[in-house]
């Protein structure tokens, strides 16, 4: 072995060499002596949380909803929460065809108020800022009158007669948005786990994101009527059984400690949440005992659920 090989093996070994513990990260020093090493919300987080509501704005009309009524039908007029800036180009498929109809409208008017008749339309017509949201229009609408409250695609009344929809429609519209609020509840899941874990440590962004994963356990339409009435349907049916057990296990502890008590009072609704956790709860519990006497995961699941929440 020459001694230029030699000499380059010295200085990896001497670069080796530094890893010694009065040279470790100063966050790691100081949680092994004893202090608590600094957490902060991670920027991946709220990249990846825009990431997936980027993917929901991007749905096709008929197959969007709000956020916050996972049980209705899909609407094209469910991306008003959706922010847009308008001057560029408005795409139908993007932006519902409520967009379309303002932006041709604005279109139609502006090259209407070149022609020789500008200053007979500029007297009789309203002008359309640049800042107009894409959901407005140049004529008033008369308000559309409200959806009577059974009007929902999915029910957590388990009693009732389910309704049958062709294509077994409920069943992909429910596989997409599940898997949606599974996905937002994974990337929240971290908050959640500083939260219980390190309450004294939690900034404001932490017991927001905390409280988002909460509310992303919140009725998944895979587990209401009348999607959970053709189980044999759905595919990888053990993952929404673990799953179910997960979110029973976070929402009860929800009720437990008194850090998620209090981000729940504050972040996620209060009552609000409450009933919509006990709907859940119902919901979750009713999945696993149907399932108990022909699913071994599901069984083992109920062993665990009855001890938690004293159910036969």
């Amino acid at each position: 072995m020459d001694g230029q090989t030699m000499g380059s093996m010295g200085s990896m070994g001497s670069v080796g060499s530094i890893d010694t513990p009065g040279s470790l990260p100063s966050p790691l020093t100081s949680s092994l002596h004893g202090a608590p090493a600094p957490f902060s919300f991670p920027a991946s987080i709220a990249q990846m949380a825009q990431q997936l509501e980027g993917w929901r704005g991007m749905l096709p009309p008929h197959l969007r909803w709000q956020e916050s009524r996972p049980a209705d039908f899909p609407s094209a007029g469910a991306s008003d929460d959706l922010v847009v800036v308008d001057g560029d180009s408005v795409d139908e498929d993007m932006v519902g065809p409520s967009a379309t109809a303002s932006s041709s409208m604005t279109s139609s008017m502006t090259s209407s108020m070149g022609s020789s008749s500008t200053s007979a339309l500029a007297s009789t017509s309203t002008p359309i800022s640049a800042t107009t949201s894409i959901h407005s229009s140049a004529t008033p609408a008369p308000p559309a009158p409200p959806a009577p409250p059974t009007a929902t695609m999915f029910s957590a009344d388990l009693d009732a007669t389910p309704v049958a929809y062709p294509f077994a429609l409920d069943l992909q519209v429910a596989l997409l948005r599940s898997r949606y609020y599974y996905t937002k509840y994974l990337v929240y899941k971290p908050c959640l786990y500083k939260a219980m874990h390190h309450p004294a440590q939690l900034s404001h962004d932490d017991a927001a994101g905390a409280a988002a994963c909460l509310q992303a356990c919140l009725s998944w339409p895979i587990a209401m009527s009348p999607t959970c009435t053709r189980k044999r349907l759905v595919p990888c049916l053990f993952f929404y059984t673990q799953n179910f057990l997960g979110v029973l296990l976070v929402l009860r502890l929800a009720q437990q400690l008194p850090i998620l008590q209090r981000i729940t009072a504050t972040l996620c609704g209060g009552e609000q949440f409450a009933r919509a956790a006990r709907t859940t709860t119902a919901l979750c519990i009713a999945w696993l005992r149907d399932l108990r006497g022909v699913d071994r995961a599901a069984e083992w699941a109920w062993s665990v659920v009855q001890a938690l929440y004293i159910v036969e």
